[in-house]
């Protein structure tokens, strides 16, 4: 997934993993909607929430555990020769109330018991600006039980 000249997808990868302790236990994900990010006006800035973006939307279900939801591994590649050192950040907010503020940290959250669907927003902070060309912003997610 990737944009040009100030467009942008953003990619979330998920991956569940049933619980160790119950046999019957599991965490699934699915990406519903893929994120798209935008140009600020001031082109330092790409994000799902600038105007003509869009957060990616997950669907969580957890069956017999209480879920625990993982995003790790940021990463931002750009076109050939872009040399900024750009900052990634993630938000996240569930149906269910949980919420993460931005951060570019790796994070955990407790979404709700069953089923819940969660809007990932990115942003990717560049205070030298974007080359034009082709940029990609990814995260992985993982669920297992709390």
């Amino acid at each position: 997934m990737r944009w040009y000249h100030a467009m942008g997808v953003l990619m979330v990868t998920g991956i569940g993993s049933p619980s160790n302790a119950q046999l019957l236990s599991s965490c699934a994900l699915t990406l519903s909607v893929g994120g798209k990010l935008a140009m600020s006006g001031d082109g330092r800035t790409m994000g799902t929430e600038v105007p003509g973006g869009l957060g990616a939307t997950l669907l969580m279900v957890g069956v017999n555990l209480v879920p625990e939801v993982f995003f790790t591994a940021q990463n931002v590649t750009g076109p050939t020769g872009w040399s900024a050192t750009p900052t990634m950040s993630l938000a996240v907010s569930a149906l269910s109330g949980a919420q993460q503020p931005y951060t570019s940290s790796n994070f955990a959250i407790r979404p709700g018991a069953l089923i819940d669907t969660l809007t990932v927003h990115a942003k990717i902070d560049s205070p030298t600006g974007f080359k034009a060309g082709s940029y990609q912003a990814s995260t992985q997610v993982t669920c297992q039980a709390a």
